[in-house]
Parts: structure tokens; C-alpha cells; sequence
């Protein structure tokens, strides 16, 4: 007998994305616990909805209608549910929600969730980021509209919550860290053996494995280069980029070619067998100049996988150097190089790093604690909610 309802709020359910994918790896154990949860899908990417119904979540699409017809609608569905709390993940939902909903006088507490960290000054500075005056812009709307809504705010780490806090000026005491979770991964020597022979990759190759979508933020430039630099001391060494196509599609593809690597950096495009991937790979690679929680690194650490990531604020507190992960700096080659050139040279060092990470998954990524410390937030903010109603009436 479910003891909350929640109407989550997001722009897809695309079976690519990492908010996406962090929602059904935890509907389940909500439905478990008590949670009738519901689902507004907005935009046109909707893979994962067949996954969503056969666990009994029902999923209500407005994705056909414009921007004031959605809100309507979210309104109207917010009537017929009669949720304890809305929830919504990524800025299109977020805005949807809190003009759509974050009026004065709502009955329905709201919360929102902050994956990354678009606003802080060394991203802004970098080439992955909005140009200046847009980016100011963009905050300074985004800070004014989670004030006015009096929506709450689930901070996917430590990093993302410190660093968009001070950036959008919300108060602390409104925002609430819950990290992502992902499912344990046993990895499978055979599925490993039969993922690298259809990619065409040999037992005495190596393989750097990339997870990331092709936008800027993502600098899988920085790892190509990196490719690069290491190419002649690792002919052994190939780079698979799984991810859908974006706004970088055309430059990497072409920096590829221009450094004569299209034998060694293969770009998969979107792939739905990520788990294989991870079990056909020697160690992760995470370029990003931006990052959250990073659900790529989440599901290499769940497979005893070594991770060499950069040190981004958003993900600041995730990983330990030369414990759970080799860091390297952002926007660095050289360094990232250095980084893949040591797991792949020491293997005592990539043995220590994947034990450590394994253990930290086990201790703070698991799916589990995830959905638990979820509920214990909802059923917080729903409470406090009906302890305002009735000491107003």
C-alpha cells in the first residue's frame, strides 16, 4: 500500500540519458517502499516508457503541446494525481514546474533537481560553456524563478549543491544532497569476449572506454588529443566513445581523422548495451570540463572497472586520487595522458583503484541507499507541507 504519491516531471525518458537512466534504475525500489509514482514526460524521446509501465508507473505524456498548453495540462494532471510532491529533473522540466506550478498559494510542495554545475566561474571560462552575457542572464532568471517558487532542491553531490547555491543564491537550508545510484554490475568474461570480438577488438589490444553524449561540456576533444599524445608508446591502446551525436559531432569526427586516428578512436554513437561495453573495457575515461554525479563513472565503479576522470566542482568529493580513481586536470591532455598511460602501466595501481572504487560504490552509489535517502527526503518535504496546511487553517 503505497503511503506517498510524487508525480516526477522530465524532459525525456530517452534510453541514453543519465537522468533518465538514474529514474528506472530507482522506480522500482520507490514502488517498493510506498511510493505511487507517476511520470510527466514532455519532450519526444521516449524509449524507456514501455520499462515504466510494465513496473505499474503510469507516464503521462505532453510532449505534443507548446510550452503554456504543458503548463496547463501539468495542472490539470496535478488535480487528477493529487500528489504529496512534484519532482522534476532537468531545466526544461524545472522551468515547466516552477512557472507552472510555483504559485503563491500552491498546495503541492516542489522540488527540483541540480545535476551539474552550468554557472560556476572556471566552466564559464572554458570553451565547453554559454558565452558570458547569456550565461548571466540564464542564472540570474534560474536563481529568481527557484526563490520566487519556494521549490526545494535535491543536489545530485556535494560539489553541485556548494557550487550552484552560491551561483543561483538559494539557501541552504532548501537544498538537500541525495547522490545517484546505479545497480550492481557482475561483470561477464564471456559477454566481455563476445562485446570486443563484434567491436572487432583483439585480446591483445587495450581498450579506454568514453560515456558521454557529444556536447561541449563533455570535452571528448581532450581525450582524443590525449590519444593523440599517447598513440606511439600505446599502439596496443583504442578509445570507444559511446554516446549520442550533438552539438560537437562534426568537430570530433573531423579531429579525428585530421590525427589519423579513426583505427584507434572508435565513435559508437548512442548504444543501449552500456553493461557490455564496461565488461568488453580495461578502465573508464571521464574528460569532462563539467560534471555531477557522472553515471558513467557510478556504473565503472559498480563493475570493479578503473576510472581515470577529472577533477571537476560539481563531482568534487566522488573520488579519491590513486584510491578510487586516477584524476587528472580538466581541459589538460597532457595530463589526462599521463593519467591512462599510468593504469595502463602499473597494474597494481589499476587493481587498487577498482577494488577501491568498487567498495566506495558499495558504500555510496548503490541504488539502494539512493532510493532510501530519495524517500527520506520526500516524505520530509510532504510532511513539513502538511504541517504548514494546518497551521494556517
Amino acid at each position: 500500500m503505497a503511503d506517498i504519491r510524487v508525480l516526477h516531471v522530465i524532459p525525456g525518458l530517452g534510453a541514453g540519458g543519465g537522468a533518465e537512466r538514474s529514474l528506472l534504475a530507482t522506480a522500482s525500489l520507490l514502488r517498493s517502499k510506498g511510493v505511487d509514482l507517476h511520470i510527466v514526460v514532455t519532450g519526444d524521446r521516449q524509449a524507456l516508457v514501455p520499462e515504466f509501465e510494465r513496473m505499474g508507473t503510469p507516464v503521462h505524456d505532453i510532449s505534443r503541446a507548446g510550452f503554456r498548453r504543458q503548463a496547463t495540462r501539468l495542472r490539470a494532471i496535478v488535480s487528477a494525481v493529487d500528489p504529496h510532491l512534484v519532482h522534476a529533473s532537468l531545466f526544461e522540466a524545472e522551468a515547466l514546474v516552477e512557472l507552472g506550478l510555483g504559485f503563491p498559494r500552491r498546495s503541492v510542495p516542489l522540488l527540483i533537481t541540480w545535476t551539474g554545475t552550468p554557472f560556476e566561474r572556471d566552466a564559464a571560462q572554458s570553451r565547453a560553456t554559454l558565452a558570458s552575457a547569456k550565461r548571466a542572464l540564464l542564472r540570474d532568471a534560474r536563481g529568481t524563478l527557484t526563490r520566487w517558487s519556494g521549490a526545494h532542491v535535491q543536489a545530485v553531490t556535494q560539489g553541485v549543491a556548494d557550487a550552484n547555491s552560491a551561483a543561483l543564491r538559494i539557501p541552504a537550508s532548501r537544498v538537500h544532497v541525495v547522490e545517484r545510484g546505479r545497480p550492481p554490475h557482475a561483470a561477464s568474461p564471456t559477454l566481455r569476449e563476445a562485446t570486443r570480438q563484434a567491436l572487432g577488438i583483439t585480446d591483445a589490444e587495450s581498450v579506454a572506454l568514453l560515456i558521454a553524449r557529444h556536447e561541449p561540456e563533455k570535452a571528448i576533444d581532450v581525450a582524443i588529443e590525449a590519444m593523440a599524445a599517447i598513440a606511439q608508446r600505446r599502439p596496443e591502446l583504442r578509445l570507444l566513445v559511446a554516446g549520442r551525436a550533438g552539438t560537437t559531432t562534426t568537430h570530433i569526427t573531423q579531429q579525428v581523422a585530421a590525427a589519423g586516428l579513426d583505427d584507434r578512436v572508435i565513435l559508437l554513437g548512442h548504444r543501449d548495451d552500456v553493461s557490455s561495453l564496461i565488461d568488453a573495457a580495461d578502465l573508464l575515461v571521464s574528460s569532462s570540463r563539467s560534471e555531477g554525479a557522472a553515471g558513467a563513472i557510478q556504473e565503472a565503479l559498480a563493475a570493479s572497472l578503473p576510472v581515470v576522470a577529472t577533477r571537476t566542482t560539481g563531482s568534487s568529493g566522488m573520488l579519491e586520487d590513486r584510491e578510487s580513481a586516477i584524476l587528472a586536470d580538466p581541459d589538460d591532455p597532457r595530463d589526462l595522458a599521463a593519467a591512462i598511460e599510468l593504469v595502463l602501466g602499473d597494474q597494481n595501481l589499476a587493481m587498487r583503484i577498482a577494488t577501491g572504487g568498487r567498495a566506495l560504490f558499495e558504500q555510496r552509489f548503490t541504488v539502494e541507499r539512493s532510493a532510501t535517502a530519495l524517500l527520506t527526503l520526500y516524505r520530509e518535504l510532504a510532511a513539513a507541507q502538511a504541517t504548514g496546511h494546518r497551521r494556517t487553517h
